[in-house]
């Protein structure tokens, strides 16, 4: 029989690599759309980026059929995360989001509405992605005191 006696139980929550929910990463440069958006906007072909200025929130639908306010999803693409890349949205989402710091990514996660096909991000509820910093020396810096 095994005995129990000297252990304890170790409390563990995987991140990062095992979230299963639809996740945008917003960094100084782009917004990323993790996989999980790709299949729960229920494999679009494409995709309306929406933006709610005010009350500080981001949406996505997927739609399949092309439009003017669309963008093509990538049938090529093994991973299907899709984005927004260097573009003067970015620059106006981190203006909005004033209290976010400089060189760091924002981690935010969506609520799915069936009947839109729309995924909603609430920017107000982002977090800093761990180890999610845009500094490549920084990254480093981690990585080597983590082994």
């Amino acid at each position: 029989m095994f005995n129990f006696k000297d252990f304890e139980v170790i409390s563990y929550q995987p991140t990062g690599h095992a979230n299963f929910a639809p996740t945008l990463t917003i960094n100084e440069k782009n917004i990323m759309f993790s996989s999980m958006c790709y299949t729960q906007l229920k494999a679009p072909k494409y995709v309306r980026f929406m933006i709610d200025t005010k009350g500080k929130r981001i949406a996505v639908q997927g739609v399949n059929d092309k439009g003017s306010d669309t963008v093509m999803i990538n049938p090529k693409k093994k991973y299907r995360t899709f984005g927004i890349y260097g573009c003067d949205i970015i620059s106006e989402i981190r203006h909005i989001m004033s209290s976010w710091k400089d060189n760091e990514r924002y981690k935010i996660q969506g609520e799915y509405f069936e009947e839109e096909n729309v995924l909603l991000f609430k920017m107000k509820e982002a977090v800093i992605f761990e180890g999610g910093t845009n500094n490549h020396e920084n990254k480093a810096q981690v990585k080597i005191a983590n082994i």
